[in-house]
């Protein structure tokens, strides 16, 4: 038996010790901070409509599900603006969140907002706009290679529409030589290519476009329509709340007058007589900018992401809305 001094003894019991706490000591240690949680404001034009609000909740889930494990995302209730349909809170809106430190990026919701951020000369952080008006209409920017949005820090999606395809059809099937346009008053002010693109696509086809500005109720759009009306043509109307949306086709309907929708099957179901857009797609549209959005966060440039969604086009009829009205197709028509 090996008869070791006490001082070597001692050095060697705390040697023991300290090999023992070294692994508590690690345990105690901090792992390091994985990258922070993602943190998104939102601007909304106004109140969302309820298709609006599932496409909300849908980029919310999609944006997640993306990200997965690898970032966290949050979207803070008190980052959530309502501009309430007013142009200068809208405007407010984008100029808090731009200069809020406590937000990485910003959705614009709704079309209105996006032509705002379009025409700043310079966004703080990135912009991604689920879906927006057709840009020339819109005003809003393209790039060269008329696939992106070319302006930096910008991203949108759009359904592009055919406005002249869109008018040749209802002049075929109803024969009217004068269009009335219904159009939101708000959006109007707002797009001023508007009114140049009518009167181009009126010249085109032989058919005068008289564009009808809306309020938010279906009493005042029929107010606003005159007597002489033989034919309406109607684009997106994002203020008008769906009840009203109903009382204004069942108005229509009422007088008689054929009516065609830029938007799509839903309006057609509720009470259109025709359109030629199969819809939208609010699951490709989230996906999309929940891509896009995993897209920026590797590095790439919101500026160089693609803004068309595709989309069929097929002409749909309300034939019940057809037979209140006293239309009948031609033979042509049935057969295409």
């Amino acid at each position: 038996m090996w008869n070791l001094s006490l001082p070597f003894r001692l050095l060697v019991v705390a040697a023991l010790v300290g090999a023992v706490a070294l692994p508590a000591d690690a345990r105690r240690r901090k792992a390091p901070a994985g990258p922070k949680a993602l943190r998104v404001g939102m601007v909304l034009d106004g109140p969302l409509q309820p298709e609006w609000q599932r496409l909300i909740k849908r980029l919310q889930k999609e944006v997640r599900l993306v990200l997965g494990n690898a970032r966290a995302v949050s979207f803070p209730a008190d980052k959530t603006i309502d501009g309430g349909w007013k142009l200068a809170t809208i405007r407010a809106g984008y100029d808090r969140l731009l200069a809020d430190k406590d937000v990485d990026l910003i959705i614009a919701v709704g079309f209105i907002g996006p032509i705002d951020v379009a025409r700043r000369p310079k966004l703080a952080k990135p912009v991604f706009a689920p879906l927006v008006i057709d840009p020339r209409v819109s005003g809003l920017p393209v790039g060269v290679d008329d696939k992106t949005s070319g302006k930096k820090g910008l991203s949108y999606l759009v359904y592009s529409s055919r406005m002249v395809e869109d008018v040749a059809t209802f002049k075929r099937l109803c024969d009217a030589s004068v269009q009335h346009v219904l159009v939101d008053k708000l959006m109007l002010s707002w797009m001023p290519k508007l009114g140049k693109l009518a009167a181009k696509v009126g010249k085109k086809l032989g058919v005068k476009l008289n564009l009808v500005p809306v309020e938010t109720t279906a009493q005042q759009a029929l107010a606003a329509l005159p007597k002489s009306a033989k034919a309406v043509y109607l684009l997106p109307l994002p203020r008008l709340p769906d009840a009203e949306r109903v009382k204004l086709l069942e108005g229509l309907k009422a007088r008689r007058l054929p009516t065609f929708s830029a938007s799509g099957r839903a309006e057609v179901e509720r009470g259109a007589l025709a359109t030629q857009q199969r819809g939208v797609d609010l699951l490709r549209a989230a996906r999309r900018t929940a891509l896009n959005i995993e897209r920026w966060v590797r590095g790439d440039k919101p500026e160089t992401f693609s803004i068309h969604l595709e989309r069929r086009r097929k002409l749909l009829l309300n034939m019940a809305v057809a037979r209140a009205i006293g239309w009948h197709p031609d033979w042509q028509v049935l057969v295409y």
